[in-house]
């Protein structure tokens, strides 16, 4: 991976991350709280924090930092508004292709900071279906990263070991000390 890649694909999850925890924390004041609330809010923090890790991973050039920032990338790439359940999580860029099934529309949208959402029964959501491109693209690098960094090796051939001679059923080493 070159150098001002993993360097940009470091710093993007930690600054994304710190807006993400920001964000956290004046929303988790200002919530009522109660405990599916509270589960909501840790879950998006662990995210959170998990993507920070990965980005500190790929910045000292950790040997697992290109699965880490997979994971962290691939939870931002699907965006999903319906009645039944919305899940939206991007951070720090969202370059999003959004689908409305419900009106048969598509849109484009840019966005630059932090967002999650994690809600269910939304009777006034129509049934849209987003892709973060910028997510999706950091996802399918860090794939042929990883591709090229655990190639699969052709095996070479086992050595071919000498095997003694035991004759007389003896092990070699007995062998020396049997009369002669």
């Amino acid at each position: 991976m070159n150098l001002w890649i993993r360097r940009v694909l470091g710093a993007l999850p930690l600054v994304g991350c710190g807006m993400g925890m920001m964000l956290f924390l004046l929303n988790w004041q200002q919530v009522q709280q109660s405990v599916a609330t509270a589960i909501i809010f840790a879950m998006f923090g662990l995210m959170y924090l998990f993507g920070a890790v990965a980005g500190v991973m790929l910045l000292q050039g950790h040997r697992h930092a290109t699965t880490a920032n997979f994971f962290y990338w691939a939870s931002q790439t699907l965006q999903l508004m319906s009645i039944p359940l919305t899940y939206l999580f991007w951070t720090p860029v969202s370059v999003l292709v959004w689908w409305n099934i419900s009106q048969s529309k598509s849109e484009l949208g840019a966005q630059v900071g932090a967002t999650f959402r994690l809600s269910m029964f939304n009777a006034d959501s129509d049934f849209r279906i987003g892709i973060n491109l910028f997510a999706a693209a950091c996802c399918v690098y860090l794939l042929l990263q990883y591709r090229r960094e655990h190639a699969l090796s052709v095996p070479m051939e086992a050595p071919v070991t000498r095997v003694p001679d035991c004759s007389l059923g003896a092990l070699p080493a007995e062998s020396d000390n049997l009369p002669s």
